[in-house]
């Protein structure tokens, strides 16, 4: 039952507690009301905080601070240039891109990160290798320095 104690899990049950609460008292409406809140305010602001370093419990929280603030002012500006039905669904859409375009950003650096952490890691253990190679020519080139030094003895003898 350890997956019951993830963040994620018990906010997709709290969620659907709520669903169902709403739905059984405000039926069909209340149900798709707090599912298009949902949708629309916390979904693309949870998906741009989610690459970020925080905790499932900040991201939670600062995406409905986030979004309290962001989405009534996207489709509040969208809503003289569209109507307010059209204004809300092009903001939830402009914030997917949003979030999308944050989130590979993110990634790219991420992983720009990784690739030039692995390049020093592969660049320090190339040196070592090479170090150890001079030594071995190193020992070699005494070794064989002997062996022609013992030759040259035998051909005076």
């Amino acid at each position: 039952m350890k997956f019951m104690k993830h963040p994620c899990v018990i906010g997709c049950i709290l969620t659907l507690v709520a669903l169902l609460f709403v739905s059984y008292f405000f039926g069909f409406t209340g149900f798709r009301t707090l599912a298009l809140f949902v949708l629309v305010y916390f979904v693309p602001i949870h998906v741009m905080l989610s690459r970020f370093a925080f905790t499932p419990g900040e991201n939670v929280m600062f995406s409905f601070a986030l979004s309290a603030a962001i989405v009534p002012t996207i489709v509040y500006y969208l809503g003289f240039l569209v109507g307010i039905r059209k204004a809300i669904w092009m903001g939830f859409i402009v914030l997917l891109v949003v979030a999308f375009l944050v989130s590979k950003k993110k990634l790219k650096k991420e992983m720009k990160e990784i690739v030039d952490e692995g390049v020093r890691d592969v660049e320090s253990v190339v040196k070592e290798e090479v170090k150890e190679i001079k030594k071995e020519i190193n020992t070699a080139k005494q070794e064989v320095e002997k062996v022609i030094e013992e030759i040259k003895k035998e051909e005076k003898n």
